[in-house]
């Protein structure tokens, strides 16, 4: 990583942009790889957003507001209507 010119946290999580790309101009990252938070459906998500920018310079950008979240109690809560 390093000798590529891609910058990572102390974690050894990859830094990348909106646009999935890193510190290195021609190279861009998403998954797991690039941290918090894991999951499939966003993994998937920055690969195709890094994936097309990589091939046809779209600049489409990635962010967090789009992902679901839930929290889940125990005991369950009932269901207010």
């Amino acid at each position: 990583m390093e000798n590529a010119g891609i910058k990572t946290r102390k974690d050894g999580v990859v830094i990348v942009n909106s646009e999935m790309r890193t510190s290195a101009e021609h190279i861009w990252a998403g998954g797991d790889v690039v941290g918090e938070p894991m999951l499939e459906t966003l993994a998937a998500k920055a690969g195709a957003t890094a994936a097309e920018n990589a091939l046809v310079g779209s600049h489409k950008k990635t962010g967090l507001l789009t992902v679901p979240s839930a929290i889940f109690t125990s005991p369950r809560l009932p269901l207010l209507v």
